[in-house]
């Protein structure tokens, strides 16, 4: 196949910046044959390999390479993890309420067919795994309405703003294979969103963003219309982790990634010291060869000596695997390290008193995460609703956004009395705490405050089958 390279496109230094972490980040979400696919750019050749590649040629070392790849385990976590995010973004059900004419997007919101429901879920993973992308409206002229159609983090080659940080234009990555003269190639093509010297939005695709004039296309620019309505503006919104706008963050669970890099190339690295010496390997002292001849023993050729006083001798040579031990030990420290990572992002186990502090950091992350979301469908929608001349007020998308473990635990309760009794939280506090976590059986606090012995302790709290 092909590459017709002949576009002159500016990129954004961030793109360039950023275009290897999100790389990083959609393979890692891929999993191991996308991992492993990459060869060295994520498993280096060990460095004993590389003087031989030097010395003798890339050939010498390809076999050792790939087994040492192939026998490496790649732990796949980040999936899981933005899997569990997702569940807990959408534990409840959420809530979409939209004016009549814009409820076709609840079946179909999107230019492939998605309902508004699916794309939402897209629309988190893609926040969760690059951390960025851009959800544009576009004009259906059979149905003579709004679709959405998104484009991921890598094909965001350049974006420009205003003085007060409005897109005003972006350009995309729409580079597809195609036959070409009879041969499958790799065409690269550019579409321009943008609006023009008097505000109004127009789309078209280039070749060449050097000398293009975003005020004045040109004639090859289409202003898409729903009913002869043009759009002011560009009817779009770069999404990204935490926030909306043409700002670059790092994903926030790069750290995931990370870790289960580390984790791989250790795992690597283990199972190339086991296969060289971890092996109980076959020796041999004096034994008679023919001329000409070698023994091969274990994972060793062994070597004769001649010594006519001596007996031949044969024997077993194995290590300690000390070494090994702790190179294991270093595995499942970055396996746990992603573990811990999640849980900063998702949430801890930390209950009780620790709840509003420790946890309420520990889910800022995802809570920003879910915000975004939530602020970003409003936000698309009302766009979708002002192109269309509907009533856009009514709208409203909502998802779970608090994420704290309300359970209560044992030594969290005599923690919460002895504050009382330190005269550092109110009696009524307790209980509300108590109540929302569904730990008393009192509804009113003057109720509960009647079972509540001289120290504080609390006679009317249900414990669990554990004693927590």
């Amino acid at each position: 196949m092909t590459v017709e390279n002949k576009n002159e496109i500016v990129r954004h230094p961030k793109y360039d910046e950023f275009k290897i972490l999100w790389q990083l980040q959609l393979d890692c979400f891929a999993g191991e044959y996308a991992v492993k696919k990459q060869g060295r750019k994520y498993l280096p050749l060990p460095s004993g390999k590389v003087f031989k590649e030097i010395k003798d040629g890339p050939e010498s070392v390809r076999l050792f390479y790939d087994g040492y790849k192939m026998s490496a385990d790649f732990p796949e976590i980040l999936e899981d993890a933005v899997d569990s995010m997702k569940g807990q973004v959408f534990e409840d059900s959420g809530k979409i309420e939209l004016p009549e004419q814009l409820k076709y997007l609840l079946d179909c919101a999107t230019r492939d067919g998605r309902k508004l429901a699916t794309f939402e879920r897209d629309l988190l993973e893609r926040q969760l795994v690059t951390g960025r992308c851009f959800c544009l409206w576009t004009v259906d002229k059979e149905a003579n309405n709004l679709k959405l159609v998104t484009y991921d983090a890598l094909q965001i080659v350049d974006w420009r703003v205003d003085a007060f940080g409005n897109l005003k234009a972006i350009v995309l990555d729409e580079s597809t294979t195609k036959v070409v003269n009879g041969t499958w190639s790799q065409v690269e093509q550019f579409r321009v969103c943008a609006i023009d010297a008097f505000g109004f939005y127009y789309t078209c695709l280039v070749e060449d963003t050097k000398m293009f004039d975003f005020n004045y296309p040109g004639t090859g620019a289409i202003y898409e219309d729903v009913r002869k309505r043009k759009f002011r503006g560009i009817p779009g919104l770069i999404v990204n982790s935490v926030n909306i706008g043409a700002d670059v963050c790092t994903p926030v669970t790069i750290r995931i990634s990370e870790s289960s890099l580390r984790s791989y190339i250790n795992s690597a690295r283990l199972e190339q010291s086991l296969d060289i010496t971890g092996q109980p390997t076959l020796y041999t002292i004096n034994a008679k060869l023919a001329k000409g001849q070698s023994i091969q023993l274990g994972s060793s050729v062994a070597l004769a000596v001649e010594n006519p006083e001596a007996k031949p001798e044969i024997g077993i040579l194995e290590t300690t695997g000390i070494s090994f031990e702790a190179m294991r030990n270093a595995i499942a420290d970055h396996k746990k390290d992603a573990r811990r990572n999640i849980e900063l992002i998702e949430q801890g186990a930390e209950a009780g008193v620790a709840l509003n502090t420790r946890l309420s950091v520990k889910t800022a992350s995802l809570q920003n995460v879910a915000l975004a979301l939530q602020e970003s469908m409003v936000r698309l929608l009302r766009m979708a609703a002002t192109w269309m001349a509907v009533d856009g007020s009514g709208i409203v998308v909502l998802v779970n956004t608090d994420f704290r473990k309300d359970d209560l635990l044992t030594q969290d309760l005599v923690q919460l009395a002895t504050l009382v009794n330190m005269g550092l939280m109110a009696k009524k506090d307790v209980f509300f705490c108590l109540k929302k976590a569904k730990r008393t059986q009192f509804e009113t606090f003057e109720e509960w405050s009647a079972h509540t012995d001289e120290f504080g302790l609390v006679s009317g709290v249900n414990v669990n089958e554990n004693g927590q």
